[in-house]
């Protein structure tokens, strides 16, 4: 990265492009680290590549322009990139098996959970708490039933609770289940970067707030971190 600048490739380049040789392939690097680590971007169409990495210009003879000057090779692989950044494919292939194992193991405690609050077929009821679960289904129906108001429409009822992990339906929970590999995917992602190029202020408060997220949808999932 040091000769970047006075490389004669880049020379040649912007003799193409112009000036934006000296902002297009850093930039066209970072993403590839991020995004595509094996460096192989055959994949993309011309003009989703241009748009991705921000290029303006005409994206064809850009891309023409960087497999000329041999930035690019012929087949859409970014030139030496397994030689001098390879190390990105294997974090992301360590970060994708690491976040397996984590979901794993998280599934694997919560059906343990489950397994360990199951009440017992012959056990006796709480008599207690099915006197409040009968007070909360009265005020389901009675909330249920309310008139209309004068303006002909229902009247505001109280914002449900969050519901337990027993109440979530199929559907909520498969829902919340792939956000929590979303959150998760992100998460490794920066931690990743961190690891690489340490992060912004804005990619410190996203993380924290992600972890906040994550820990929510195990809590809803009755899962652990």
């Amino acid at each position: 990265m040091v000769g970047f600048y006075s490389h004669r490739k880049t020379a040649r380049l912007r003799a193409r492009i112009g000036d934006d040789a000296l902002w297009l392939l850093p930039r066209l690097w970072a993403y590839c680290a991020e995004n595509q680590p094996d460096g192989d971007l055959s994949a993309y169409d011309t003009q989703e590549l241009a748009l991705l990495i921000g290029y303006k210009g005409d994206a064809t003879s850009m891309l023409q322009a960087l497999k000329d000057c041999r930035w690019i090779d012929l087949d859409g692989k970014v030139h030496d990139w397994e030689e001098h950044n390879g190390y990105h494919k294997k974090f992301s292939i360590r970060a994708k098996n690491a976040a397996e194992a984590r979901w794993k193991n998280a599934r694997s405690n919560a059906s343990s959970n489950a397994n360990d609050t199951q009440i017992p077929p012959h056990a006796p009821l709480n008599t207690d708490m099915e006197k409040e679960r009968g007070k909360e289904d009265c005020h389901k129906q009675c909330l249920e039933h309310q008139p209309e108001n004068g303006n002909g429409r229902e009247d505001i009822r109280p914002p449900a609770s969050r519901p337990a992990s027993s109440e979530l339906s199929a559907s909520e929970r498969i829902t919340r289940e792939k956000e929590l590999k979303r959150v998760e995917a992100t998460l490794d992602k920066l931690f990743q970067r961190a690891s690489d190029f340490g992060l912004t202020q804005d990619e410190k408060m996203r993380r924290a707030s992600l972890k906040e997220r994550r820990q929510e949808i195990l809590d809803l999932l009755g899962m652990k971190a």
